[in-house]
């Protein structure tokens, strides 16, 4: 079955202010990581479950991509600038 499909976005999120509590698992640990990275501003996670895949990933935000993320007291700090603004340095892959 190859269903093909697209969404249109009509209305911007200008200011999104809210607290969600996020279960400390590692899936929502990354997701969480995932959509700070590629909001506009600052976005800042508590009890993020620091497994190894989560802490893999934080490092392959900061050094491939150019997120500015910083732990202070237990929160995860996370400077987003929206998206299409990952900063990706040249990779030279082998298959």
């Amino acid at each position: 079955m190859n269903n093909k499909f697209s969404v249109s976005i009509n209305k911007k999120i200008e200011k999104f202010n809210k607290k969600i509590k996020i279960p400390g698992d590692k899936s929502c640990s990354i997701r969480a990581i995932l959509f700070a990275s590629q909001c506009i501003g600052l976005s800042k996670i508590k009890s993020l479950l620091e497994s190894e895949d989560v802490l893999d990933c934080i490092n392959s935000l900061k050094k491939s991509l150019g997120v500015k993320i910083v732990k202070k007291n237990n929160i995860y700090q996370v400077y987003g600038n929206g998206l299409n603004s990952f900063k990706v340095k040249n990779i030279i892959t082998k298959f």
